[in-house]
């Protein structure tokens, strides 16, 4: 069904969008900058611009102080236009692990994040835990991105470009705390310059845009992986945590790979990692 946009007065715009939840899909570690509201909406920044979104009915998004004209943008962050029913089929038909994972996660949806910035963020991410990536990722851009006045008097911050990052001295990302990120960023910054996200964008394969990213000194197939999955979209991407290692030994003993799991590995993966983390609360 073609997803539609509705004006909405003095309130925003709303978005049909079928089965998902926001609640998941911000809750799942594949984003670090939004935060859930007291109003039950959630806020954060994406490709410069602040954004407040609610659901303030099943099935339907509400973009808060956003036209018609201007959510065109928000539809491709938030990934309204592909077809998650078909793929939460696709994954569920898999095997009876995944058909149960697909049941309790299929409301994760997979954004379309800046490419840069899920790169620097899955960088960061490397044996960190959420709250400290957010934080980190957090003073990064407090003290190299542009402010953004809100109307209720807080400031908020875009991620800094790649130019920016790439010319700044390594002692000062270290001491944001980053540790051995720093030069790792600086890497990743360095290396968009010369090219590597659109030479990531022009390779068809997930394997050999994956081989671009981890030729890069400090992006290892886990950030690839997250990178390709969370920035550029490939669905195939398939991140490897210890969550996951532990669950493939459990339930798909001996799998070399992870044709196991179709086109859409990365989607499904997301079902598996969020049912093993239900299971395990």
């Amino acid at each position: 069904m073609k997803n539609t946009l509705t004006p909405i007065t003095n309130a925003g715009t709303l978005i049909e969008a079928d089965g998902y939840s926001l609640a998941l899909t911000f809750d799942c570690g594949q984003c670090f900058r939004f935060e859930p509201t007291e109003r039950g909406s959630f806020e954060g920044v994406a490709f410069g611009e602040y954004i407040e979104m609610s659901q303030p009915e099943e099935g339907k998004i509400l973009l808060h102080g956003v036209s018609a004209e201007n959510a065109e943008k928000w539809r491709r962050f938030l990934a309204i236009d592909t077809d998650w029913n078909n793929i939460k089929l696709d994954v569920a038909s898999r095997s009876d692990v995944l058909k149960d994972a697909a049941e309790l996660a299929g409301g994760i949806r997979i954004l379309k994040q800046d490419e840069f910035e899920a790169l620097i963020s899955f960088v960061i991410s490397q044996c960190n835990n959420i709250p400290r990536i957010k934080g980190l990722i957090s003073a990064l851009s407090r003290n190299y991105g542009s402010e953004i006045n809100l109307p209720d008097g807080r400031t908020v911050y875009t991620f800094p470009d790649a130019r920016t990052l790439a010319s700044l001295p390594l002692s000062e990302l270290r001491a944001l705390k980053l540790g051995y990120r720093a030069e790792y960023i600086l890497n990743a910054a360095s290396a968009t310059l010369d090219g590597l996200i659109d030479a990531v964008k022009a390779e068809a394969d997930t394997r050999c845009a994956s081989k671009l990213l981890t030729s890069v000194g400090g992006i290892g197939e886990k950030v690839a992986a997250c990178t390709l999955l969370f920035g550029f979209g490939r669905l195939d991407a398939f991140p490897k945590d210890v969550w996951i290692k532990r669950a493939m030994e459990k339930y798909f003993p001996g799998c070399k790979d992870t044709s196991v799991f179709g086109p859409y590995a990365g989607v499904a993966q997301q079902y598996l990692f969020y049912r093993e983390r239900y299971l395990g609360e």
